[in-house]
């Protein structure tokens, strides 16, 4: 559910940025969401701290993706 809601509010939240910090964005996006989910894969937190930073990285995505026209 709460993964839902995240993902909800991604996609109502406004995307009228300019081109350049969209590209900057997806730059930033591209080398550091991979390494995250790795190392957080490998990590010993609790499942529940875990899947609250996958929910970060999901809702950073789908606002990137929202913004590229996606």
């Amino acid at each position: 559910m709460k993964r839902k809601f995240v993902l909800l509010l991604a996609l109502v939240l406004p995307s009228c940025v300019p081109d350049e910090w969209v590209k900057a964005d997806r730059a930033t996006f591209d080398s550091i969401a991979p390494v995250h989910l790795q190392l957080l894969e490998q990590s010993n937190l609790p499942a529940t701290r875990k899947e609250t930073q996958k929910l970060v990285i999901d809702s950073w995505r789908v606002r990137l993706e929202k913004a590229e026209g996606r």
